[in-house]
């Protein structure tokens, strides 16, 4: 079973399949009925801590940081603040940076073609949200998942995922935000690619 996220309600049963349900922090209590992960996206003095205490009060069972745009020493703090939020709160939070160790060590885990993510508007697209559409598998609202999914050549998504590997490779520090990352390489792609 693949990884699928999907960032509106209305495009759970069109899925066919479990999917995590991935909203913005602010808007976890309008869906309180599905498990939700709140979403939190990292910018330079993001009051991370507060974001993540509203979100758990609010329900959500799984707390995202996604980070866009920030330096290393923003990623660095956030590491120390993921560690407490995850204790403090007895949630999951998934940190979306990949250390430079693991990018050396472990290659194989960074060219992959989930979780495949449907964006509010229905747009099926892999490995995050904002990722060019030109890597999309097309719409739910033209066709099942199944269909987008078969009629899908990933082979573009692979190239993406080795072009923004080594690229993360040559830069310096210990982390990368790793989907911030791939969302820039995919704008900054080749159109043939």
């Amino acid at each position: 079973m693949r990884a699928l996220e999907v960032r509106a309600a209305r495009w759970l049963a069109a899925c066919g399949e479990p999917a995590e349900l991935v909203v913005d922090a602010g808007d976890v209590a309008s869906h309180t009925s599905h498990r939700v992960t709140a979403s939190i996206e990292l910018t330079t003095s993001c009051p991370l801590r507060v974001l993540a205490a509203a979100a758990v009060a609010d329900g959500a069972r799984k707390v995202r940081i996604c980070p866009s745009g920030v330096d290393e020493v923003e990623l660095v703090r956030a590491a120390v603040e993921v560690r407490s939020i995850a204790s403090e709160h007895a949630v999951e939070v998934q940190f979306d940076v990949a250390s430079r160790t693991a990018l050396l060590t472990r290659p194989d885990d960074f060219l992959r073609l989930d979780p495949l993510v449907v964006e509010e508007d229905g747009t099926v697209v892999p490995l995050c949200s904002g990722i060019d559409r030109r890597y999309a598998l097309g719409s739910l609202a033209e066709s099942s998942l199944e269909s987008l999914v078969a009629r899908w050549d990933a082979t573009p998504v692979l190239r993406l995922c080795r072009a923004a590997w080594r690229h993360a490779i040559e830069q310096p520090g210990p982390l990368v935000a790793w989907y911030d990352h791939l969302v820039r390489t995919s704008a900054a792609m080749p159109a043939a690619c």
